[in-house]
């Protein structure tokens, strides 16, 4: 894995921290990411990796 990739998750740490239960990314409400926000994540992470990875090559 490019380490530019294995960057971005020890940032958001750095920044963020986790929840107090452990999550990476909490939810306000019921601390459990809902299945449209991971959807929604999924496809901006896609994007994201993709340009990272054409930046790489």
């Amino acid at each position: 894995m490019p380490p530019q990739l294995v960057a971005i998750p020890h940032e958001h740490l750095k920044v963020f921290g986790t929840a107090p239960y452990g999550r990476l990314f909490p939810n306000k409400r019921s601390g459990i990411v809902g299945s449209s926000t991971y959807r929604v994540w999924q496809e901006v992470a896609t994007q994201r990796i993709e340009g990272l990875l054409r930046e790489y090559e």
